[in-house]
């Protein structure tokens, strides 16, 4: 692939290598194309270190940019993000289910976007219902949303 991608750059207009340089999902595609060929060589501690950090990561925004939802489920329980160390320690929190998504959609945007940057999509309904939600524009679709 790698490969097939430099010689595509090679002989491309090098306008259009810099608009897709700008493009956010051609970015993150080209950040997580590295960590893929950097982290297939790491040992299971490296692994399991870079899965802690990130889950950290992933905790601290929720807590800080998707309140008041995540912030009520971790005080409910009696919890920090700290606490939530290891995948194991996910059990602590409860599954995200369709039903909580649909009553608690205002709740789950994150603060720290702008209003603009969020639009609302709908799967087809293949399992019996379709679920609307709110995804970052240019983020990742919604399984069946028919986006792509």
């Amino acid at each position: 692939m790698k490969a097939g991608l430099h010689r595509w750059v090679s002989r491309a207009n090098p306008l259009t290598v810099k608009a897709l340089s700008l493009v956010p999902s051609y970015r993150t595609y080209r950040q997580m194309y590295a960590l893929l060929r950097q982290s297939q060589w790491w040992s299971r501690e490296e692994l399991a270190a870079y899965q802690a950090r990130a889950l950290s990561r992933l905790l601290d925004h929720a807590y800080e940019n998707v309140p008041p939802y995540y912030r009520r489920v971790f005080q409910e329980r009696g919890l920090v993000p700290e606490d939530i160390r290891t995948p194991d320690d996910l059990a602590l929190l409860p599954f995200l289910t369709k039903e909580i998504v649909q009553a608690n959609l205002p709740d789950l945007k994150a603060r720290n976007y702008p209003e603009s940057a969020f639009e609302y999509v709908r799967t087809s309904g293949s399992t019996g219902t379709p679920m609307g939600s709110t995804t970052r524009k240019g983020g990742s679709p919604a399984p069946g949303s028919g986006r792509s």
